[in-house]
């Protein structure tokens, strides 16, 4: 599995699942990936959280987090994007209970460290 959005209602969508251009775009909450950073030390899987904006490189075949200004900049450069998904905001609590099923998903490698790009 290359990765999985987590969303508000307690749903998920993989890429098992479909194409990045499929998924859901409104109110998500958490995506998982593995790590594949090229060149950098792998912290097993990334969890992508807290970010108003998510989006989907072709070129790195990965999900990043952003705010809106990222976001215009990225659609304004003609960056490789194929699918743009809203976060939401939400109660605390039930954001927690969705990050902590996201982050003990049994598909994805187990976590090591934390990296700045998961969270802003």
């Amino acid at each position: 599995m290359q990765w999985r959005i987590y969303y508000g209602d307690g749903s998920t969508y993989s890429s098992n699942d479909g194409s990045p251009q499929s998924a859901s775009p409104y109110d998500v909450q958490a995506i998982v990936q593995p790590d594949k950073e090229a060149g950098c030390a792998n912290v097993g899987r990334l969890c992508l959280r807290l970010h108003d904006w998510y989006y989907y490189r072709t070129d790195e075949e990965l999900w990043y987090g952003g705010d809106l200004v990222g976001i215009l900049d990225l659609l304004l450069g003609r960056e490789p994007i194929i699918a743009l998904c809203q976060g939401r905001m939400m109660p605390t609590n039930r954001f927690n209970e969705i990050v902590k099923i996201a982050m003990s998903d049994p598909d994805f490698p187990q976590k090591s460290a934390r990296k700045k790009l998961e969270h802003p």
